[in-house]
């Protein structure tokens, strides 16, 4: 009778890796406005395209980027190369639905048409370096306790 209370016969919980990954609201909200921050400063010499995609493409950023990282994170983690290629993705997908309106209504007196490939010239490599900003920006800002419960996360 004794065998079956000893110490060592105790159940123990099983670890198991985590299915998805618990975002921290702080380090997500100062990773998703600090990004297009950190590369404007980082990059204003270049005749002010950073700056200038602050102003323009920062509204799309948060409007697109925002559910397309709460949907990402949770599954994948921030790993940068990812959130590199979804970022792209996500602005290519974009210009992609703007022409596609654009060619679809062309009686529509909206200058659309001359934006599209500035967006996607200027826009796609400016995502890339703001999702590569996010993806190391997060980490730095994320907290303990999160850090913690995602300490034996593994993407899907």
């Amino acid at each position: 009778m004794t065998a079956l209370f000893h110490p060592n016969h105790a159940l123990k919980p099983i670890e198991r890796p985590r299915q998805s990954f618990i975002i921290d609201p702080f380090a997500f909200v100062l990773a998703l406005l600090g990004a297009p921050c950190l590369i404007a400063i980082l990059g204003f010499w270049a005749f002010f395209i950073p700056v200038l995609g602050v102003l323009f493409g920062g509204p799309l950023y948060l409007a697109l980027g925002t559910p397309a990282l709460l949907w990402f994170l949770p599954r994948y983690g921030p790993h940068a190369v990812q959130i590199m290629a979804l970022a792209c993705f996500a602005n290519v997908a974009l210009c992609f639905l703007i022409g596609s309106a654009v060619v679809l209504f062309p009686n529509s007196k909206t200058d659309l048409a001359d934006l599209v490939p500035v967006y996607l010239l200027f826009g796609t490599p400016l995502a890339a370096f703001w999702g590569l900003a996010f993806a190391w920006l997060y980490p730095k800002f994320e907290r303990t306790a999160f850090r913690a419960l995602n300490a034996n996360f593994t993407p899907r």
